[in-house]
């Protein structure tokens, strides 16, 4: 009987230290251009990006004809990155909300996201409590950010990081089962 809840209990500590499945990023991801709040979208300004492509402005895009950007942009989606590169002399008003929902943010293996954060960008006044998310969206904030203020500066950029939220495995459920069993066992002798 020891034998059986001495197996057991080491079982379930051994399930302590696999790590949970995660997956990357799959899918499509649904890029809109919110104006002047965050439930307005700016202009039709929205369009759906395959994990693993990119998007590029001017082009057919409704993202790029919206009219929101004046001078070339690039939306970029990786299995755990967001992020944006616009040419300069573009400025985001002050108004309530002024920026980017990412809906429809989905894993491999069926998560969700568990944290999101500026991984970089040189575009100044962008803070980590701009950027909120949901289980499978995330709004970024960009009222008041400058782009630049000349045609020869670099882009402005802002790259997000995305990670998934870590969910038990299913080694972790079987071991504590086997606790529990491993009890009932040593309780009935």
């Amino acid at each position: 009987m020891r034998t059986i809840v001495s197996t057991a209990c080491l079982l379930a500590l051994a399930t302590l230290f696999v790590p949970a499945a995660q997956g990357g990023m799959t899918g499509s991801v649904t890029i809109t251009e919110l104006f002047p709040n965050s439930s307005t979208v700016f202009n039709g300004g929205t369009d759906a990006l395959a994990v693993g492509s990119s998007l590029s402005c001017p082009g057919a895009s409704a993202l790029c004809t919206s009219g929101y950007f004046a001078q070339p942009a690039t939306f970029s989606i990786t299995a755990n990155t967001i992020g944006l590169s616009e040419q300069c002399c573009t400025s985001y008003t002050a108004d309530p909300f002024n920026g980017y929902s990412f809906t429809n943010v989905n894993f491999a293996d069926g998560g969700f996201i568990g944290g999101v954060s500026l991984a970089s960008s040189n575009m100044a006044g962008i803070l980590a409590s701009d950027i909120t998310f949901t289980g499978h969206s995330i709004l970024i904030n960009l009222q008041g950010v400058g782009v630049g203020a000349a045609a020869n500066q670099s882009p402005g950029t802002f790259t997000l990081t995305v990670a998934e939220a870590p969910e038990p495995g299913s080694l972790a459920m079987l071991g504590a089962s086997l606790v529990g069993l491993a009890f009932m066992l040593r309780r009935r002798a």
